[in-house]
């Protein structure tokens, strides 16, 4: 069997300046040392990305900031200066959702540029809160101990044509689905559905955008 790791060529002896192989390598451990070196075997070192420079200030919440997967680069930004407007409109309870400016686009998550066109000029816009459940599971242990199960997590297709991931917590009089039927035997594909708004469990101060079964007149 050969031994040799596909893409990493096999080791040399030769690794002095003038090797061709070597060229601009000075077997002192400097970062150009080549790792299929047997002369100056090296640990090899996989830089880092460098820790967010919020990490360690007072009041800095994980759950609300982005991870940076820019190799090389500071995330200093929390993820709140794309959202906070979002959470502002919940605590009015309004829907918005980002609309690109240049292209039209509904789109959601919200992110740095419009997914489409790559523009970086969408606007949140209030969304009419109506969709159309597009598929579901229900959740029997949550990721965390503050949301009693077993739940309704769904994939709703707004009426603007964006997709939002949510709870669908009842209908529209707080019942426990559209007749009273148990959550767990309940088909929720195709089912019509509006936002209602839910305090999380996890921050109070929070609202967050759940669906109700909607009742079509």
């Amino acid at each position: 069997m050969h031994d040799a790791i596909v893409g990493i060529p096999e080791p040399f002896d030769d690794c002095s300046p003038d090797s061709p192989r070597g060229s601009g390598h000075q077997g002192n451990g400097s970062l150009a040392h080549p790792m299929n070196c047997k002369r100056h075997p090296l640990p090899v070192t996989v830089p880092r990305t460098p820790a967010c420079d919020l990490r360690n200030v007072e009041g800095y919440d994980r759950r609300s900031h982005s991870t940076c997967r820019l190799e090389g680069a500071k995330h200093n930004m929390p993820s709140v200066a794309l959202t906070d407007e979002f959470w502002a409109a919940c605590r009015d309870r309004v829907l918005v959702r980002p609309v690109c400016g240049d292209c039209g686009t509904n789109f959601f998550t919200p992110q740095w540029c419009c997914p489409t066109c790559h523009s970086e000029s969408w606007t949140y816009v209030p969304s009419n809160g109506l969709g159309t459940v597009y598929s579901f599971t229900v959740v029997h242990r949550a990721p965390t101990e503050d949301f009693a199960t077993p739940y309704v997590l769904a994939v709703v297709q707004m009426d603007e044509g964006w997709n939002l991931m949510t709870r669908i917590v009842g209908d529209r009089d707080g019942n426990a689905d559209d007749g009273g039927a148990d959550v767990t035997t309940t088909d929720y594909i195709g089912r019509r559905v509006e936002v209602a708004f839910t305090v999380d469990p996890r921050d109070e101060s929070r609202l967050l955008p759940t669906f109700t079964l909607r009742r079509e007149p």
